[in-house]
């Protein structure tokens, strides 16, 4: 088969005046492109937003959850310390042990948080202590006036 080949692509007239090739565009059509890159961009941008708000909330559920569980180790070694403290007869030994193992306690756990949940802890623990701390004091105060009459009557005999 032959190909045919041609010798001029376009024909154009020797005509004076005959003018020139124009081309026309319509600004509308040109603009869409454009409309739907914004839109794609717009799009991009809200998933990002929404990514970003998803994990902030993510954030602060795991500092949430961290405090949540230091406070309950906290009160778990309170307790522990409480029955160790409620067994010594002496209520000054009980009170010294009592203030040193609960606020090691406390610093420890502090300690070992991250610095968000530190500050959320820091509320909710030291009420945990103070409260127990009240609670320990209702209970070794009473038995510190029997304790020293028990010891004056030693001394005497």
């Amino acid at each position: 088969m032959k190909v045919p080949t041609y010798k001029r692509q376009l024909q154009r007239t020797d005509r004076p005046g005959a003018g020139m090739l124009t081309a026309q565009v319509n600004p509308n059509v040109m603009a869409l492109a454009g409309q739907g890159l914004e839109q794609a961009g717009q799009q991009l941008f809200s998933f990002g937003a929404d990514m970003l708000e998803v994990e902030t909330k993510k954030q602060q559920l795991a500092i949430k959850s961290e405090s949540s569980i230091a406070v309950q180790d906290l009160d778990t070694q309170l307790k522990d310390i409480r029955l160790t403290v409620n067994k010594m007869q002496n209520p000054f030994q009980a009170e010294a042990y009592w203030v040193s193992e609960s606020q090691n306690a406390l610093k420890r756990i502090n300690n070992s948080l991250s610095k968000e949940a530190q500050s959320l802890f820091s509320i909710n623990g030291q009420k945990l202590y103070t409260d127990a701390n009240y609670a320990f004091k209702l209970d070794n105060d009473p038995k510190i006036p029997e304790h020293t009459k028990g010891i004056a009557n030693n001394e005497r005999n």
